[in-house]
């Protein structure tokens, strides 16, 4: 029996799967420098000047400051490696390796005790 209701590591990466399709969604809809998340290491000071578009101001032997940025092009690229790995990596394993919850003796059975409850 295939069923997904007596394979619960398929429901969990079914789920996950599901809400890469609509976090892909999301991110195709929207501008791909959009910034989500970024954080500046080096002086605050020239960290606010980065963050409200003004030009840097360095003085002589100053350093611009580093500037991490996880943008929308990064969440769609890391939800794209998940949508691809689950339809080529996951699936095949989990069909091959999954033992599952035990399958009752007949279906029949299986719809009787869900009525009972």
């Amino acid at each position: 029996l295939r069923s997904a209701k007596f394979r619960p590591l398929f429901k969990l990466f079914l789920l996950i799967f599901t809400f890469s399709v609509f976090v892909l969604g999301y991110a195709g809809s929207q501008a791909a420098d959009k910034v989500y998340l970024s954080y500046c290491m080096g002086d605050a000071h020239l960290c606010d000047e980065i963050a409200h578009g003004h030009e840097l101001h360095l003085k002589e032997g100053q350093k611009a400051p580093t500037v991490l940025k996880f943008d929308n092009t990064m969440l769609a690229q890391a939800f794209t490696g998940f949508y691809f790995a689950f339809l080529l990596i996951i699936l095949p394993l989990l069909s091959r390796f999954e033992k599952g919850r035990a399958v009752p003796a007949s279906i029949h059975e299986a719809v009787l005790a869900k009525k009972k409850h």
